[in-house]
C-alpha cells in the first residue's frame, strides 16, 4: 500500500510538437501539472499513490489520453468522463534557442467541467482524503469564475500541503490583475508557491528572487521556490540560491518547469532538504530540455 495520497489537478491536452521531419508532427500528451504528475510518479513509484483529477470526453482521443495517464502509474478514478466532450489540443513550436511557443485549441474542452454539479462537488469532497494537493494557475484559470472560487474554498479548509505554480498565462484571464487576486487567494491556503521570475515580472512586475518571495510569504505562502532558468532557484526558507546545472544547450524547454516541480516535490515529500531536493530538480530539467516535448521516457 502507497504511505502517501497525492491528487494532481488540471487539464491534460494532447501535444504537437515537431518532428526530424518538416513536414510532419509527433503526437503526445502533456499538460502542465500532468506534466508534474507523470515525473512525480516516475520517482516516487510505489511509495505515493498519484491520482489526476480531470475530465475528459467520450471519444476515442479522451479513451487514449486515459490509457496514457495509467500507462504513467497516475490514478485516474478522479477524472470525469462527459458526454459529447473531448480534450484540448495545443502545437509546440521552437526558436532557435530551444523557447518554446504554443497555439492552443482548448476553449471547449472537458477539463473546463471537471467541478460542476453533484459529481464536481464530489470530486472537491475527495481531496481531504489526501496529503498533497497540486495545481497551477492554470487549474485555476480554464475553470468557471464560480467552479474555481468553490475549489480555493474546498483547499482552504483542507489540512493537507497544498503546492502552487502560478503558470500564468495571459490568454487564459481578463487581465493580470484578475489572476493575482485568484492567485493570491488560492495561496492563503499556506500552500508552497513554486513560480518563476518571468511570470512574477508579467503579474505583479516584481523583478529579483528576493522580491518575488516576499510577496508571497505576506499572502500566506509557507515557503516560495522562484525558478530562474540557468541561474538556477531560490528557496525562501534558506534565503538562498541553489544553482542550476551549467553548460546546458537547450532543445526544447517544454515541460522544464514542469518536471522540476514535480522532482522538488519528490524530494519534500521523501524529506530530503530544500537544497538537495532542487539540485534533484535542476538535474532533471535538464535532461528534458535536451529532448522534444514535456514528457521524456
Amino acid at each position: 500500500m502507497s504511505e502517501y495520497s497525492i491528487a494532481c489537478i488540471g487539464e491534460c491536452m494532447l501535444e504537437l510538437t515537431p518532428s526530424d521531419s518538416e513536414t510532419t508532427l509527433r503526437k503526445g500528451f502533456a499538460g502542465d501539472t500532468f506534466n508534474t504528475a507523470h515525473y512525480l510518479k516516475r520517482i516516487l513509484g510505489q511509495e505515493a499513490a498519484v491520482s489526476y483529477v480531470s475530465a475528459v470526453g467520450d471519444d476515442p482521443i479522451s479513451l487514449e489520453l486515459i490509457a496514457r495517464l495509467q500507462l504513467s502509474g497516475l490514478d485516474t478514478q478522479w477524472i470525469r468522463r462527459l458526454s459529447g466532450k473531448t480534450i484540448g489540443l495545443y502545437l509546440v513550436d521552437n526558436d532557435k534557442d530551444g523557447e518554446r511557443h504554443f497555439t492552443y485549441w482548448r476553449s471547449d474542452s472537458a477539463a473546463r467541467l471537471m467541478f460542476q454539479g453533484p459529481e464536481g462537488q464530489g470530486l472537491l469532497d475527495q481531496l481531504n482524503s489526501c496529503d498533497v494537493v497540486y495545481l497551477s494557475g492554470i487549474s485555476l484559470a480554464i475553470l468557471t469564475a464560480q467552479d474555481s472560487v468553490r475549489l480555493i474554498e474546498a483547499l482552504l479548509s483542507y489540512d493537507g500541503l497544498v503546492v502552487f505554480d502560478p503558470n500564468y498565462r495571459p490568454s487564459l484571464w481578463a487581465s493580470a490583475e484578475e489572476a493575482s487576486l485568484v492567485l493570491r487567494d488560492l495561496v492563503k491556503t499556506r500552500a508552497i508557491v513554486m513560480t518563476t521570475l518571468e511570470d512574477e515580472k508579467a503579474l505583479h512586475n516584481l523583478t529579483t528572487a528576493e522580491e518575488v518571495a516576499s510577496f508571497w510569504l505576506e499572502q500566506g505562502a509557507r515557503d516560495v521556490v522562484v525558478k530562474m532558468g540557468s541561474l538556477g532557484c531560490y528557496i525562501a526558507s534558506l534565503k538562498t540560491i541553489v544553482p542550476a546545472l551549467p553548460g546546458i544547450e537547450p532543445i526544447d524547454t517544454t515541460g522544464a518547469g514542469d518536471s522540476f516541480n514535480g522532482t522538488y516535490l519528490a524530494g519534500i515529500i521523501l524529506q530530503l532538504p530544500p537544497y538537495d531536493a532542487a539540485r534533484e530538480a535542476h538535474m532533471l530539467a535538464a535532461d528534458v530540455i535536451r529532448h522534444r516535448g514535456a514528457i521524456i521516457e
